[in-house]
């Protein structure tokens, strides 16, 4: 099978791939009229929305923030000020200052950052962790544990013959507990978790929003992907109605978020808005947006509970088709003679974590003695007992995910 970076980043594999799975490839930077997008428009309008302190650099909302972080905070009202495009007066909870304190670290990182990259390529979590954080607050600013942030998590793709799964960078779920017509029904069970887990649940996770963040090139396209798989699962559950939402880094200094939802049986990606790295006023923008983002949870995950006798009646007459691609199982510690069995009589195969060659992923049982002696004996004492590994090398590993 071929992988998703491959995919994600050619341009004739995704065209052939994107009908397949009912998308349509190009992101629409017009947000339409209708009803069904009130929301998306309240999305970018509330964005523009700011309470009176925030242009005032006297505010004592700014008293906690760090010294060098002065610059940024003048900067940040500097523009307000000055701008004929936002308003002000509105009231917001207490969130918001200490989301403005890591917008600042944002912006002062991400300087840091390319200044660096002058010396050479820097990595992808140079310019994430801090964009990571503000986006596990916006989740986390109630105590409802209405959403949750996770991050590097794995994402399955409808079927097609070479890839099953895709891996995204952070995922914003939804945690649905005690949904009766899921808790139930097996074919429901299958058909509906986009999310791979090591661990049994038994409660849906309905994908709210991806995030794919790249160093220097643009993440569009494994985006689309990661939104793909979620829209799926959306219309399963038969919430057609519903966005699933994504954030894309595009070079190094810009954040896109769009959102996406079926129409006329397709699947459509509109932008909501671009935001920049360098610009702290840019970046409060988009965490008003998370903020929405995060409010529009709590009514979809209403609307999926107030479906659960309709969803019900409908599985049990027909069960659900179920349209992933057929992955591999992930291989652990605890892996039982029940499971190699039905392995070996045509059930499903290994998958390998990255990183991890067949054999390696298949030891289930580490001889850690022998490890132990190998690592002593390299760095120049120990054990010269001829059981130990006298050699281990990476390098004969493989590293293909597939």
């Amino acid at each position: 099978m071929g992988t998703t970076v491959v995919l994600a980043a050619t341009t004739d594999e995704l065209v052939n791939w994107a009908p397949q799975v009912k998308l349509c490839r190009v992101i629409e930077t017009t947000i339409p009229d209708a009803t069904i997008f009130e929301s998306i428009r309240d999305l970018q309008s509330n964005s523009k929305l700011f309470p009176d302190w925030l242009k005032c650099p006297d505010s004592p909302e700014y008293n906690f923030i760090a010294p060098q972080h002065r610059g940024w905070r003048n900067d940040l009202c500097s523009t307000l000020q000055h701008s004929s495009w936002c308003s002000f007066g509105c009231k917001w909870d207490v969130d918001l200052p200490y989301a403005v304190a890591t917008i600042f670290q944002i912006c002062h990182h991400h300087e840091i950052a390319r200044r660096s990259s002058r010396d050479g390529p820097g990595s992808k979590m140079d310019v994430r962790f801090c964009i990571d954080t503000l986006i596990a607050y916006s989740c986390e600013i109630g105590s409802d544990g209405l959403s949750h942030y996770l991050t590097d998590r794995m994402l399955r793709l409808p079927n097609w013959s070479k890839v099953a799964t895709t891996t995204v960078d952070g995922v914003i779920v939804i945690p649905i507990a005690d949904f009766r017509p899921y808790v139930s029904n097996l074919g429901l069970q299958e058909a509906a978790d986009a999310l791979i887990s090591d661990q049994e649940t038994g409660d849906p996770a309905l994908v709210h929003c991806v995030a794919i963040f790249k160093r220097m090139e643009s993440g569009e396209n494994q985006m689309k992907m990661a939104m793909t798989s979620a829209m799926h699962q959306k219309k399963v559950l038969g919430l057609h109605r519903q966005f699933v939402f994504g954030i894309f880094q595009n070079k190094m200094d810009f954040i896109q978020v769009t959102a996406g939802c079926w129409i006329s049986d397709k699947i459509k990606i509109y932008k909501v808005g671009t935001y920049s790295a360098r610009d702290p006023t840019s970046l409060v923008q988009f965490y008003l947006v998370l903020r929405g983002i995060r409010q529009l949870a709590s009514r979809y995950e209403e609307e999926l509970m107030n479906s659960a006798a309709t969803l019900g009646n409908a599985v049990d007459v027909k069960s659900p088709v179920n349209e992933w691609a057929p992955i591999r199982m992930i291989v652990t510690e605890d892996v039982s003679d029940e499971s190699n069995h039905s392995e070996s009589s045509g059930g499903s195969e290994l998958i390998i974590r990255p990183g991890l060659s067949q054999a390696l992923a298949s030891l289930g049982q580490w001889d850690v003695d022998d490890r132990i002696n190998t690592f002593c004996r390299n760095i120049g004492y120990g054990s010269n007992d001829s059981n130990s590994w006298d050699s281990l090398d990476p390098s004969g590993y493989s590293l293909d995910l597939q």
